[in-house]
């Protein structure tokens, strides 16, 4: 501190502090922690999502595929055989039954890649926001004090203003 601010004091000095308490500060660390050693295979099972590989897609679609060949055919084979006779499942009829049901099948695995590509985005960007993103952060004024002067300078002009005011008979405002 020097002889000026000493004397006259010195101006207060802007800080940001954290907001949260050392138990917060210290489950976030913890978060953040985890956060870092799982996000080189957070990033590889989120980029399989954003830019699915071949493989992927059909480790995906397997279980649909699955249900499609073990329960979808054999119904519509059922059905058809049950209501038109053993030589239904060779007819126009059965085979355009047959299509709609492997487009719906198609429209399906393609609106659940879809929704694990948005998916994958949001908890992206959840990711980065909370890696990346700001800390809850206060303002402060810290420091600054008047000096031995300017402790004195109000009290000198009460002194002063009482003096005047007295001489001259009227309080100055």
């Amino acid at each position: 501190m020097g002889i000026f601010s000493a004397l006259f004091g010195s101006k207060p000095k802007l800080s940001q502090v954290s907001t949260l308490s050392p138990e917060q500060q210290r489950v976030l660390n913890a978060l953040l922690g985890g956060l870092e050693q799982q996000l080189p295979q957070g990033i590889n099972v989120l980029s399989q999502l954003l830019a699915p590989s071949e493989q992927y897609t059909q480790t995906m679609q397997a279980p649909a595929m699955r249900q499609f060949q073990e329960e979808i055919i054999p119904s519509l084979a059922e059905r058809f055989t049950g209501t038109f006779g053993t030589g239904a499942q060779r007819s126009n009829a059965f085979a355009q039954q047959l299509g709609q049901a492997g487009a719906g099948l198609a429209e399906n695995l393609a609106a659940m890649g879809q929704q694990s590509q948005l998916q994958g985005l949001g908890q992206l960007q959840n990711l980065l926001s909370l890696g990346l993103g700001s800390r809850p952060l206060e303002n402060v004024m810290k420091g600054g004090g008047g000096g031995l002067l300017g402790g004195l300078a109000p009290g000198i002009g009460q002194g002063l203003g009482g003096i005047l005011a007295g001489r001259f008979g009227a309080p100055l405002s």
